[in-house]
């Protein structure tokens, strides 16, 4: 997670991160998955999590209550999920000229936003 350039003490900005990084954990337990992507034990049966994701923390999480902060990271993990599991369908389904959701794009606008 990557801090915004606004924060110039030492101490908010690692105040943003470990906000985000709690919301987004705990987004993460509500879809079945462990904090490092892999699945939860009493989940279903769909598959790990992989790749990298690169957050930014911004001013405005910082007057943010923690359930603002949760409700948009909740959103981020869904639309994440739903572009994973579109990325995912068999080859005899997927349409090569159509062209892929922002889901994920979109979900990261409105965290900036806020």
């Amino acid at each position: 997670m990557v801090p915004s350039e606004d924060a110039k003490k030492r101490v908010i900005r690692s105040h943003l991160t470990r906000k985000l990084r709690q919301a987004f954990v705990e987004s993460l337990k509500k879809q079945g998955y462990a904090k490092d992507g892999t699945r939860l034990p009493d989940s279903t049966q769909e598959r790990d999590l992989v790749g990298t994701l690169q957050m930014s923390a911004e001013m405005a999480l910082m007057k943010m209550r923690r359930e603002e902060a949760q409700k948009s990271t909740d959103e981020l993990v869904k639309a994440m999920l739903e572009v994973r599991s579109k990325a995912r369908q068999p080859e005899g389904r997927r349409n090569i000229h159509q062209k892929r959701g922002n889901g994920a794009k979109d979900a990261a606008l409105k965290i900036r936003r806020m």
